[in-house]
């Protein structure tokens, strides 16, 4: 890096100094050692840099960084006021040439903004650096789901963690004063080290009690890939990349590298949607915590799910709740609904038997179950109100979320709507969140206020409202879901027909997941996997090629 600005950092350097020697020096004074004097700073300076560009080593810049940053201050402060210097009498010249104006004026303006510039370097160098401030701002937009009003973030920039060594007091103080804002979310936005990531030792500890209700979460800065640095070779860098990601997740923080989170806040209802075998359920289970991911991380309030003990988990799933589609098999079929749904009351210890009846009979009452059902059998129940009584098993414990896995899907219409006015009348009595998993698009609009849409376990579309849901989807795998839902007009069968590419069943190794099945793939969508991108405001996709663009050709 220093020697692609050698020529430009010697020209800073030396250009101011010889006009103001020829300008100034060599008119005020004849005498040779006051001459001399005048160039020792600028010598002293230009060998450092010389140094350090072509002769500095790697283990000299590993533990020295402290050193090449004071030498970087010292470099600014001589070269700088110099340079406003010489710029103010350089403009003052055609001035006084041919406008007879004086030179005086010129000259002071020079000397006030170079003095100035000498105490905001000394202010920032040694007083300002450490006085942090907290420069509150409030955003505002339609995009943001009401249930986000007061939601305070807090972000975080640019540390350069190498710069503070042997000043970790100051960053104990930063910390504390993060943590003070209360904040519901952190997000650090890049350039965590100069260099590299063993600039982290000492510092990792203080970084982590970074605290928010929703986690710390970062993204990597041009500084943290580590391009300025001498690296031995290309795997020494790239060991450099895993080991900072590495030491961010041993601090407790989310590293997003080409990957995003979803935040559900206040009572949010999100359908996931997708043909059978995507893989809806599977992960529908994960964030349940009944299933292991063999990849990723499924993050609840700062923890990942599945790095957790057999304990911790069951202590989870009481805030983590699931309504399975098959309200039959979910049942003992030798014990009384009553006592079913009392079960994971008893297991948590939260209450007696006989608070525990009360309890489910209350839950029952509420979801439309009389208490002559507490004593019946799974088989004496209908299809509705078996489905009634799985609600009431997963309200029972009064979760946080709740994952409804297909829980219309084998009910008749009139079921179903009895159902999903249940559900949202649920969701505001308790403030539930809902990650509604169906296949059935009908019924997302009417439970759901936000969309995710998903083929082959990869999320390909991802809308913040559901209204018009059928005409906003872009990615050409949303528009063939759509298409195929049955239409009663005969006129729209020829505009929603679907077509199958050969080898449309082959799964795709390589780029793009739903390549093989897409009619308008282009030559990059077998080499690289789309990333979501927001395409317009709440509506993200993964495509090369968006529907809006194909669609007018």
């Amino acid at each position: 890096m220093l020697q692609r600005l050698f020529i430009f950092l010697l020209l800073f350097l030396i250009l101011p100094d010889i006009y103001l020697y020829l300008r100034f020096i060599v008119r005020l004074t004849t005498k040779r050692w006051l001459r001399i004097l005048y160039w020792i700073p600028t010598t002293l300076i230009l060998a450092g840099l010389v140094y350090l560009v072509f002769f500095a080593n790697n283990p000299f810049s590993e533990s020295h960084t402290r050193d090449i940053g004071w030498y970087s201050v010292f470099f600014f402060l001589f070269a700088a006021p110099k340079l406003l210097l010489a710029l103010c009498t350089v403009i003052g010249i055609p001035f006084h040439k041919w406008l007879r104006a004086p030179r005086t004026p010129f000259i002071c303006t020079g000397l006030t903004l170079a003095v100035l510039c000498i105490i905001m370097i000394l202010y920032g160098s040694f007083i300002g650096r450490s006085q942090f401030e907290v420069k509150e701002v409030t955003y505002s937009s339609p995009r943001l789901p009401q249930a986000f009003d007061g939601y305070r973030i807090v972000q975080l920039s640019d540390l350069h963690i190498g710069s503070w060594i042997g000043n970790a007091p100051d960053i104990e103080r930063m910390v504390n004063l993060v943590n003070a804002q209360q904040p519901d979310l952190i997000v650090f936005t890049g350039d965590l080290v100069n260099h590299r990531a063993k600039e982290l030792d000492g510092f990792q500890e203080i970084l982590a009690r970074l605290k928010a209700k929703d986690g710390v979460y970062s993204i990597l800065g041009n500084h943290d890939y580590g391009p300025y640095f001498r690296w031995k070779s290309k795997q020494e860098q790239d060991d450099n990349l895993i080991d900072l990601e590495q030491r961010q997740a041993a601090m407790g923080w989310k590293l997003l590298n080409n990957s995003h989170s979803i935040l559900i806040q206040g009572n949010d209802s999100i359908a996931l949607i997708g043909e059978s075998g995507c893989g809806k359920s599977t992960l529908g289970k994960i964030i349940a915590g009944l299933l292991q991911p063999d990849s990723g991380e499924i993050m609840w309030k700062q923890t990942a799910i599945q790095n957790l003990s057999p304990r911790k988990r069951k202590a989870l799933r009481k805030d983590i709740q699931m309504i399975y589609q098959n309200s039959t098999s979910t049942f003992h079929p030798l014990q009384s609904i009553g006592t079913s749904i009392a079960e994971p009351l008893l297991n948590y210890k939260l209450c007696t038997k006989a608070q525990a009846k009360k309890q489910v009979t209350e839950c029952m009452e509420q979801v439309g179950l009389s208490e002559s059902f507490y004593q019946r059998l799974p088989k004496e129940l209908s299809g509705g109100q078996r489905q009634r009584a799985n609600i009431a098993r997963g309200i029972i414990l009064h979760p946080q979320l709740i994952v409804c896995d297909e829980v219309v899907s084998s009910l008749d219409f009139s079921l179903r709507t009895q159902i999903l006015n249940l559900l949202n009348d649920l969701k505001k009595q308790y403030h539930l969140s809902y990650l509604f998993i169906s296949h059935d698009l009908s019924t997302v609009k009417y439970v759901c206020n936000k969309a995710i849409i998903m083929y082959r376990g990869v999320i390909v579309e991802k809308l913040e409202t559901t209204e018009h849901l059928e005409q906003t989807v872009c990615h050409p795998y949303s528009k063939e879901l759509f298409a195929a839902v049955p239409v009663t007009s005969p006129f729209l069968r020829k505009e929603r027909h679907i077509s199958f590419p050969k080898g449309w069943d082959e799964p795709s190794t390589q780029g793009c997941v739903f390549q093989n099945r897409c009619t308008h793939r282009k030559d990059i969508c077998k080499k690289i996997q789309p990333q979501l991108r927001e395409m317009a405001p709440g509506h993200f996709i993964a495509c090369h090629v968006p529907y809006q663009k194909y669609k007018e050709k």
